[in-house]
């Protein structure tokens, strides 16, 4: 009895899974890596260099009525050492300073402690239908399909033109915690809004008000407190494709959560810039709890004449706080960043060659500019395989002494060489990197 029992309950899970679909997918991407980034000429396996390594779970079922139900679960990991990876998200970012970091500094391996990342590139359940996608989870930006499509090494090798726009305040590949929603095609355009509570960076802050003369510097400490709005962010995207022509276009409007390197920031400004008399000076601290917000935007067309295809992109990124001025002369602006980019892809049977070059314009006082440029070779052996090369350099400006680091070269799994910047004293070497590897889809 217990036999049919068994033997039912295993019909039965059939005739439901029959009813669903779930695929196994992913990437392998493996190369060497020859670069300088001011610790002289190093070589490296290097993971994910035209395309980020993942393992990707997809799964729909069909609800009827037009409507199914869908999963996404894609997992990244490095084949060099063979450990998860993390791409940087906006909740991620590390510390907002005076030098303007843009906002995804943080690691790009996984940690293997307690709570640590699985499906650290994707991980949504959503629903779908004619009337458009709904989608709850970890999911890519709506800035970062702008970023890619009008890239043309399509975010991937030390080419790739987010070089540029990473150092965009506000820019970020994916979003945590979010809910979005994604029109139907509708004679080429489609639009995307989305969402982030980042409830799990909601945090105890250190808060100042104007002046207290018993204190040195007159800064006074008010307690603390949670930044219940720090990591919140929307975004939102609006695409156009037709014929040999695509324009997008993407938005980004983030709350930074403040770290404890950040609120030593707001103590050194403060008890730097109040004076003796009880009165701030007009660029210090002023009262209440500093709030940092980034706006980011960016604007990306192609157009595909055949023999080639042409890509541009234009953006623009700011960070600015309240609560504190960075100086006298940039006020509440801690980061104020334009860039763009120029691309060609030629392609020859299964030979192509893309063509990068870019600049990313600082704003501030210190006027930390940078330009890149970069060539990406790739030879398609089969659906599923191709080798590839790649070469680009960065030429930094006015870095040396200033709090930022020089930008480093990135590939696309987000992994770099940090340029060497010990004091400030090397800040304006260029790095570059050389790099050869094979990509298999499966």
């Amino acid at each position: 009895m217990k036999k049919y029992a068994f033997l039912a309950i295993a019909g039965f899970s059939g005739a439901v899974c029959a009813q669903s679909n779930v695929s196994i997918s992913g990437r392998a991407d493996v190369g060497i890596e020859v670069g300088n980034s001011g610790y002289g000429s190093k070589t490296r396996v290097q993971s994910g260099q035209s395309t980020g390594n993942r393992l990707t779970f997809k799964g729909d079922e069909k609800l009827g009525n037009d409507l199914s139900a869908f999963f996404i679960l894609e997992a990244g990991y490095l084949l060099d050492n063979g450990q998860a990876s993390s791409n940087g998200s906006l909740q991620q970012g590390g510390t907002p300073t005076a030098a303007g970091a843009g906002v995804n500094s943080g690691t790009n391996v996984a940690s293997t402690g307690a709570g640590s990342y699985l499906f650290q590139r994707v991980s949504v359940l959503g629903l779908k239908s004619s009337f458009g996608t709904v989608q709850i989870g970890r999911m890519d930006s709506p800035a970062y399909p702008i970023m890619c499509s009008s890239d043309a090494s399509a975010c991937g090798t030390a080419a790739r033109t987010s070089t540029v726009f990473g150092m965009l305040a506000g820019s970020a590949d994916r979003f945590d915690s979010s809910v979005s929603y994604q029109t139907p095609n509708m004679n080429g355009f489609d639009a995307q809004i989305a969402y982030s509570t980042g409830a799990e960076n909601n945090q105890t802050v250190t808060a100042y008000t104007s002046f207290d003369s018993t204190l040195a510097g007159n800064a006074k400490l008010v307690g603390t407190g949670k930044g219940e709005k720090d990591g919140k962010a929307w975004g939102l995207n609006l695409r156009y494709a037709n014929g040999p022509m695509s324009l997008g276009w993407a938005y980004h409007n983030a709350r930074l959560a403040l770290g404890s390197a950040d609120i030593t920031a707001i103590r050194t400004n403060a008890e730097t810039v109040f004076t003796g008399n009880g009165q701030a000076a007009a660029n210090g601290f002023v009262n209440g709890v500093r709030e940092n917000t980034a706006k980011m935007w960016i604007l990306g067309g192609t157009y595909d004449f055949g023999m080639a295809k042409l890509f541009a992109t234009y953006g623009a990124g700011k960070l600015e706080t309240t609560g504190w001025s960075a100086n006298a002369t940039d006020g509440a602006r801690l980061s104020d960043r334009r860039g763009w980019t120029l691309g060609a892809s030629m392609p020859f049977g299964a030979h192509s060659v893309r063509l990068n070059l870019g600049k990313n314009d600082d704003r501030l006082t210190a006027d930390q500019d940078y330009s890149y440029w970069g060539v990406h070779y790739e030879y398609v052996m089969s659906k599923r395989t191709a080798v590839y090369g790649a070469y680009a350099m960065i030429n930094n400006a006015n870095r040396a002494g200033n709090l930022g680091a020089a930008r480093p070269i990135q590939s696309a799994s987000s992994t770099s060489m940090s340029v060497n910047n010990v004091a400030g004293a090397n800040g304006n070497f260029d790095p570059s990197a050389l790099q050869i590897g094979v990509r298999h889809s499966f």
